[in-house]
């Protein structure tokens, strides 16, 4: 019997009668939903896709836990609330994490300890990354290339994120604009057509003092020729926040036929193209009282372009209680020539990148840069990317404003579920609780991935 078995415990007077509490020595766990993950990840080939390519540099007498169970152990650690290494010694029993990254029950070895684990991802070199990176995102693609077969539009969105550090990592440096030492990691997401979802395909980290273009222009060059194998007949269209009006990516995605809504800073040339309009719509929104906007096309070229671009201006005035009339002028750089309104329109559903951010952050751990190489940092990037993917598959699909589930609200509902695992001689039997709120979702995603009926 363990020591923690003979630990219960006995409340009193908690409730009508007393109450005690006993550590089972039966396999339990409290991530049976992992499982579920474990088919998905199958399906998708995401942990395969990373383990093909890094190179196994061991003696292979001393290995004790190959590269494909290390990687599984990780992200499905991470998809789990369990970001950090220091977490490996407490799972490294746990019978569905060990079934899931394919280790048998009895195994008295369990699975990787945190010193394993923290040689494990201090050992990538720069071109493990960028193979594991690419390998991963071939694997999201292809994915999305069977949900999105028939899509006539790509979107591109592209936004940076900062993840403040707090000790001596390679590449930190103080960055003004968010007063705080940092890395600043770039995203790039893809969506498709009038579907809200977008889906990140490419992290990196960068340091905290970096140019916004810094990076950005070989991930397009790598990403935009893939796409356009995956969805022939699609149009490409990249939008981003006006840090991204700059001569050189613009050029570029003329050069190469790519589509762009971009926001660009206000300035004087601007503004005066649209100041006898101020008044206009300002005295419109004082009299019907409520925010008011106009929306005008116009010809532009800045100092450093070869050419006039079109820019959309939104004159907006906007009405608060209480306050005063408050002047909102917007622009935006498009290749579209359709109507102004349109575009904005168009454009503001870049804004949903904060959400996905967000998201990255609070549920699949992006930003919990530890490590103190920026190469362990760029690989915990890819665990956030490959875990955030996996769990965002396990929502329902949603459209029109319908549920957006985020990674940390679908882990409370499918992957923490508490479950009692036993082996017999013919199979692996998982009890779920007959109480289990989710049941119907979860038998139907096992029947999605691979599962037959009893």
């Amino acid at each position: 019997m363990s020591n923690l078995t003979q630990q219960g415990v006995l409340f009193q007077e908690l409730l009508h009668k007393p109450l005690q509490i006993t550590f089972s020595e039966q396999a339990l766990s409290s991530d049976g939903g992992l499982l579920l993950l474990k088919a998905r990840d199958r399906k998708l080939g995401l942990s395969e896709a990373l383990a093909r390519a890094l190179p196994e540099r061991r003696q292979a007498s001393k290995v004790l836990h190959d590269l494909p169970e290390q990687i599984r152990q990780r992200v499905y650690a991470v998809a789990c609330g369990y970001p950090d290494v220091n977490e490996a010694a407490a799972l490294a029993h746990d019978p569905i994490l060990k079934l899931a990254c394919e280790r048998r029950l009895d195994d008295e070895v369990g699975l990787s300890s945190q010193p394993t684990l923290s040689r494990f991802e201090n050992s990538m070199t720069g071109t493990d990354l960028y193979r594991m990176g690419e390998a991963l995102g071939v694997a999201i693609l292809g994915r999305l290339r069977r949900r999105h077969r028939r899509a006539r539009r790509v979107w591109i969105d592209v936004d940076p994120t900062c993840t403040p550090t707090y000790g001596e990592q390679q590449l930190t440096f103080f960055n003004g604009y968010y007063d705080t030492s940092c890395y600043l990691p770039l995203v790039l997401t893809v969506s498709f057509d009038d579907d809200p979802r977008k889906y990140p395909v490419v992290i990196l980290v960068r340091p905290g003092n970096s140019d916004a273009m810094e990076g950005l222009l070989p991930l397009l060059r790598r990403l935009a020729p893939r796409l356009r194998r995956l969805w022939p007949k699609a149009r490409l269209w990249l939008r981003a926040d006006g840090a991204y009006a700059r001569t050189e990516l613009f050029d570029w995605l003329e050069q190469i036929h790519i589509g762009y809504d971009i926001a660009m800073a206000a300035n004087a040339v601007l503004n005066r193209e649209v100041e006898e309009a101020v008044p206009v719509v300002r005295d419109i929104a004082g009299r019907q009282n409520e925010t008011t906007a106009f929306y005008f096309p116009l010809e532009y070229k800045a100092g450093t372009w070869c050419h006039a671009r079109r820019v959309m201006a939104k004159v907006e005035v906007v009405v608060a209680p209480g306050k005063d009339l408050r002047d909102n002028l917007r622009y935006v750089v498009t290749s579209d020539p359709g109507t102004p309104e349109h575009g904005f329109r168009r454009y503001y559903a870049h804004s949903d990148m904060e959400n996905v951010l967000k998201d990255l952050k609070e549920g699949a751990a992006l930003g919990r840069f530890g490590c103190s190489s920026v190469r362990a940092n760029q690989w915990r990037a890819l665990l956030s990317l490959a875990a955030f993917t996996l769990v965002q598959g396990l929502a329902p699909a949603y459209r029109d404003g319908g549920e957006r589930p985020q990674v940390s609200t679908i882990r409370m509902w499918l992957l923490k579920v508490a479950v009692r695992v036993r082996e017999s001689a013919r199979r692996i039997v998982v009890d779920v609780a007959e109480s289990y709120p989710w049941a119907p979702r979860f038998r139907q995603l096992a029947l999605r991935w691979g599962a037959v009926p009893l």
